[in-house]
């Protein structure tokens, strides 16, 4: 009797959301955008950078980016078409702001709204103790994070009532369930109730408008860089209120990096560079007849770390999904911490070069290198670009380049080196990209045979390079801005 009531259900849930997935596929037509103008703040770097030049060649919207610094507006000038308008903008800065609206106001054709308005703007907050920072340091990040996209909102909204467009705004995962990032996860809480809110009054009015969130998990981009994290913990160490200072007597340089390797190992285990997953996402949002309302952005390593904390809204989740989240949280975070031990072992252990004779070599006091098959490799552990690791390689002795991997052989060979000299999970930089004017992948100006590309990474859009990522099974290469992120790297010097 039960089966006969639940199956019918089940099926019928399965069926909605086959066809709400693909309805929600459904674009609109390239020349219906052809005169829809678009504005997108933040546009300097990141996810704001690369959304202005995606739809710059993939679509005909007309665009007005805007940057905070003059170099961003530069640089963003010369890779676009004349579609795109490049205007300066401060979303901390009201005048700024009102400044911004008239010169896009002037510049629309008459009677001429926006289709669309992305509030990308955004910096992080402070990932160390959260007691360690006032009510100063929340209101810089809350300023600019929730402020910013009220006050560009509300400024604008005129012309998106005019052009009948929708308003996309940029939370975080952040924004559903409370994590300790001074002021970030504060904005992001604040984001989603101001732009649920937005919705409701829209529809109470009956407006063709409407809001869409995005909710981009871990990415790396240059708000999460290291090297500014390690200095941003000691500014905020050193300027802490003397009364709070007194219950972190024992602190000092060490506990200080291994703040900071801990939230970069715990990054290099969730995060992925490729930012164009949230790109996608955006263009989505603009581009589609029915986006959706909210779209969580994760790569398939973060999802399960993203669903810990949950748990501060239990209310939100049944009791399977709060053990699950809790559970693959805890595993996450004793893997990122280093303590591990006792709770899992992996369950094997790679070694190097165990069918061919390897031997190690100081090469001009470079470091210990090791030959195997007839070419010399190194790890390095500083955290560079692309084109700075490149250069550091190159620098190292005559020969030396990025590491080319040539077949499956090489490849788990690279693997059991970084694995067999450190436990952590992390990006290793490698000779590939396709940062050329064909956007071919090669390695150098050599040919790209071999490939271990991770699901959905292998891009044809140039200017990207190739990253090597281990975790504790395998290795596999991932994508990402050449000078977007800084990483480790492996040399190579062929004999």
């Amino acid at each position: 009797m039960l089966c006969n009531v639940v199956l019918p259900l089940l099926a019928c849930f399965v069926a909605v959301k086959i066809f709400e997935h693909y309805w929600r596929k459904r674009l609109i037509s390239s020349d219906s955008l052809a005169d829809r103008y678009v504005f997108i703040t933040g546009c300097d770097t990141g996810f704001g950078n690369r959304l202005v030049r995606r739809l710059d060649k993939t679509t005909k919207l007309r665009l007005f980016a805007g940057c905070l610094t003059d170099k961003g507006r530069a640089d963003l000038d010369k890779c676009t078409s004349e579609r795109v308008q490049v205007l300066p903008l401060n979303v901390t800065d009201h005048e700024s702001i009102e400044t911004c609206f008239k010169e896009v106001t002037a510049r629309l054709p008459s009677n001429k709204g926006l289709w669309g308005l992305v509030n990308n703007a955004g910096i992080i907050g402070f990932s160390g103790p959260l007691d360690w920072v006032d009510a100063k340091y929340f209101e810089r990040v809350i300023r600019v994070n929730l402020l910013g996209v009220i006050d560009v909102t509300m400024t604008f909204l005129p012309l998106v009532y005019t052009g009948k467009g929708r308003i996309v705004n940029i939370a975080s995962s952040y924004g559903r369930f409370p994590f300790p990032v001074a002021g970030y996860t504060e904005s992001k809480f604040g984001v989603e109730a101001f732009s649920d809110s937005l919705r409701f009054h829209l529809r109470s009015i009956r407006s063709p408008c409407g809001v869409s969130i995005l909710e981009p998990g871990f990415f790396r981009t240059n708000l999460n860089d290291p090297l500014k994290l390690i200095t941003e913990i000691n500014e905020i160490f050193q300027n802490m209120r003397p009364e709070m200072k007194e219950f972190y007597k024992t602190v000092d340089e060490d506990y200080i990096n291994r703040l900071v390797k801990d939230n970069n190992d715990f990054m290099d285990i969730v995060s992925t560079p490729n930012i164009d997953l949230v790109v996608d996402a955006y263009e989505h949002a603009l581009t589609a007849k029915w986006p959706k309302k909210r779209q969580l952005t994760l790569h398939n390593i973060g999802r399960s770390s993203h669903a810990l904390a949950t748990r501060e809204l239990s209310d939100r989740m049944s009791p399977t999904q709060q053990i699950l989240a809790v559970a693959s949280i805890f595993l996450v975070f004793m893997v990122a911490s280093g303590n591990a031990n006792g709770v899992f072992e992996r369950p094997f252990k790679h070694f190097v070069c165990t069918d061919h004779e390897q031997t190690t070599f100081n090469i001009d006091d470079t470091g210990m290198w090791i030959n195997w098959r007839g070419s010399y490799y190194i790890l390095a552990t500083d955290l560079l670009t692309w084109s700075d690791a490149k250069a550091k390689c190159e620098s190292l002795h005559e020969g030396v380049h990025l590491v080319f991997i040539e077949d499956a052989q090489e490849d788990e060979f690279i693997y059991d080196l970084i694995t067999n000299s450190s436990a952590e999970i992390s990006y290793y930089w490698i000779g590939l990209s396709n940062n050329n004017a064909d956007g071919v992948w090669q390695w150098y100006d050599q040919p790209l045979v071999y490939s271990n590309w991770k699901e959905h990474q292998i891009l044809t859009e140039a200017g990207y390079c190739a990253a090597l990522k281990t975790t504790m099974h395998s290795s596999s290469w991932y994508t990402g801005q050449c000078d977007a992120y800084n990483a480790k790297f492996v040399c190579e010097l062929e004999e």
